[in-house]
């Protein structure tokens, strides 16, 4: 019997799949890496932004009807707020003269005027 010749030897070809499934797979697990990121940041910076926005509503709605409880809302509350060294002095000035109507057992005077103006013009820092 003759001998074949037109067979040629087993060749080895290069197989590069592996590379590009670990490839892609890099991709996308740095993709959902991404996502996940972007994802939690949003819910942490709306949460603290959404956080702001009920503080602030609750200082506007202080009640000067009870003066104990409305210098120590402005107190709790303001302090939340402060975003700049305006409202920080504005505040400040504010705690100093809210200082009478807090420690006592029973206050029966009103909030004076300038508080109130004070309160106003801290309202209008912030809200800015």
């Amino acid at each position: 019997m003759p001998q074949i010749r037109d067979i040629k030897p087993i060749v080895d070809i290069p197989d590069f799949s592996i590379y590009l499934v670990l490839f892609f797979a890099g991709i996308i697990l740095i993709a959902l890496i991404v996502f996940l990121y972007n994802l939690i940041y949003k819910f942490f910076h709306d949460r603290k932004r959404m956080l702001k926005k009920a503080v602030f509503k609750k200082l506007k709605e202080v009640d000067f009807e009870n003066p104990k409880r409305a210098a120590y809302d402005i107190t709790r509350y303001g302090r939340y707020l402060i975003c700049d060294d305006k409202s920080q002095k504005i505040y400040d000035e504010l705690i100093l003269l809210l200082e009478k109507y807090k420690y006592k057992k029973e206050i029966d005077d009103k909030i004076a005027r300038r508080v109130i103006r004070y309160y106003y013009l801290f309202i209008e820092a912030v809200d800015e």
